[in-house]
């Protein structure tokens, strides 16, 4: 609750203010999704058992090649006011 805050909206007196900001990743290229078709099976199994293989699936998943940027801002007086104000329980 120091670092992220606390809001309660039938108690505003019980809400602690955030301290840190955090954004959403973002990237500052183009993002060309591709597909990727995989296949996983599970060829081990007992030597006893004849039912076949083992299980086995496959599907396609998008990815992109993208870099990434994320951050963070923090209010250190605002974290130590908050660290102050928290009694343990």
């Amino acid at each position: 609750m120091a670092l992220f805050g606390r809001m309660v909206a039938t108690h505003p007196e019980k809400s602690i203010d955030a301290a840190v900001q955090m954004v959403h990743a973002f990237s500052t290229n183009i993002a060309a999704n591709e597909f990727d078709f995989y296949s996983a099976v599970d060829d081990i199994q007992d030597r006893e058992e004849d039912s076949g293989a083992g299980a086995a699936m496959i599907g396609t998943m998008l990815y992109n090649s993208s870099c990434y940027y994320r951050y963070a801002n923090l209010d250190i007086n605002q974290l130590l006011s908050n660290l102050n104000g928290i009694k343990s329980v």
